[in-house]
Parts: C-alpha cells; sequence; structure tokens
C-alpha cells in the first residue's frame, strides 16, 4: 500500500516545528556561545573566503533563515569551531592574516576646554573601559594607547570591523565620537599606506625562519625592495628560540 502524500508533509512540518522550539534553539545557542571562534559566524564578513569552512558556513547560514532553527546554530557552531582549530593550526607557522586598528577620539582637544581637565580623565577613563571591554569582547589584543587613541591586532579583519563598529557604538552613548582605521592585511599594501602617512628613512621587516614564514612565501621582503625606494633590513625572528637575527639590509 503506498503512503499518503500528506504524512511526509506532516513529518516535515513536525520536524520543522520540533526545530524551532524556543528551549531547543536556546540549547543550541548556549552550546554554541561555549564553543571557541567567531559566535558570530555565518554573516557576511566570518564567511567570505574561498576557505572550506567559509564555503560551507555560507550554505548553512542560508538554511531556514526565515525561522529560529537549533540546526542551523549547532551546524554554524561546528564551522565555528573548525575555523578556529584551522587558524590555530596555523597561526605557529605565521599563516594568519592579521588586521590591525587603529582609533582616536574626535574633536579631543575642544572637548578637554569644553569640560575641563578633571571631567575629561573622569570621560577618558570611561572610554578607555568601554574600548577595552569591545576588545576583549572581539578577541583583540591592545597593543598599545597614546592619549585617547588605540592600536590593537586581531586575528582576522572580520573581528576588527566588527569591534569599530562596537566601540563607535559604545564611545557614542558618552557623547563622543571615535574614529577607526583598519590596517591592510597585505603587508606590501599596508607598507605603501604607512609610507603616505609616516615618511620614513628606513623600514625593518621582521618575519619568521623561512620554514615557519608566510610573508617570505609571499616574498614580502623582495616586493618591498623592489617597490619602495628605501633601505629596508630583514629581522628573522624565532620565538622558539627567543633569538633574533638580523640579516644584511638592502
Amino acid at each position: 500500500m503506498n503512503e499518503p502524500p500528506q504524512r511526509p508533509r506532516r513529518i516535515r512540518k513536525a520536524a520543522q516545528r520540533f526545530d524551532s522550539r524556543p528551549g531547543l534553539v536556546a540549547t543550541a545557542e548556549f552550546l554554541r556561545r561555549l564553543l571557541p571562534g567567531d559566535r558570530q559566524y555565518g554573516d557576511t564578513l566570518s564567511t567570505r573566503g574561498d576557505e572550506v569552512p567559509q564555503h560551507l558556513g555560507r550554505l548553512v547560514a542560508e538554511l531556514r533563515t526565515e525561522r529560529p532553527s537549533a540546526v542551523r546554530e549547532l551546524g554554524l557552531g561546528a564551522l565555528q569551531a573548525w575555523q578556529a582549530l584551522s587558524e590555530s593550526q596555523r597561526r605557529g607557522r605565521g599563516a594568519v592574516d592579521l588586521a590591525i586598528l587603529f582609533t582616536d577620539l574626535v574633536g579631543s582637544t575642544a572637548k578637554t576646554a569644553a569640560l575641563g581637565d578633571r571631567r575629561w580623565r573622569e570621560l577618558l577613563e570611561q572610554h578607555h573601559a568601554l574600548v577595552r571591554r569591545e576588545l576583549a569582547r572581539y578577541r583583540g589584543v591592545e597593543l598599545d594607547t597614546a592619549g585617547d587613541g588605540f592600536f590593537a591586532r586581531f586575528d582576522g579583519p572580520a573581528r576588527a570591523i566588527r569591534c569599530a563598529c562596537a566601540i563607535r557604538d559604545a564611545i557614542g552613548e558618552l557623547g563622543l565620537r571615535v574614529r577607526g582605521e583598519i590596517g591592510e592585511s597585505d603587508p606590501n599594501v599596508a607598507i605603501e599606506d604607512a609610507l603616505r602617512v609616516f615618511p620614513a628613512d628606513e623600514i625593518v621587516i621582521s618575519t619568521h625562519p623561512p620554514h615557519r614564514s608566510r610573508w617570505l612565501e609571499r616574498r614580502v621582503v623582495e616586493r618591498a625592495r623592489e617597490e619602495i625606494d628605501l633601505p629596508i633590513t630583514h629581522v628573522v625572528v624565532d620565538l622558539t628560540a627567543e633569538s633574533a637575527a638580523p640579516a644584511s639590509p638592502r
């Protein structure tokens, strides 16, 4: 006897209702928060690229977008963890593109004059606390501060962009405006960009040893020497040996 055609439809509808149960979706979201990696994995920024996790991420992100889905959350969570594991394995070989974020406040001199030193210092402390909160949230590494400016590093441009937007929104609640710039992940382009802003007499490029350096594989030093008319010194930094050996300058 043939199965009535409406039965598979009822089974599918029941499965969809089960997948969208608030308790089940909340549990999937909680489990995903426990996993390593980008908790917003699945958006346009995190799935941009041609690697397998990014390609699968785009496919999973398109599933059941019209309703909450535990399957979607668990699928993205698995890919989030996969991407994090892949990055951690490549990081030791210098194979992860980094993004650098610079931020500073707009009109800080005028604000200081209007508020007075004491009130400005209090506001600046709040600013620093909010920036550091967002850096921690998006796994940014604070490298330096100068006055009202921050200099931070991220494991990729997606986190840097999200963090910059979060900092902008948080600082706006203090009645302040912040501007930021994300450094180019291509080191040769980043050097050219930096030279437009900071004229230099010499450039120093540090890399991992040849067998672990993605920059050397991409001929970063050679390209810089071909394209830039400045003395360039290449320094090899072996973190495992905790030593640095400078190569001959240009």
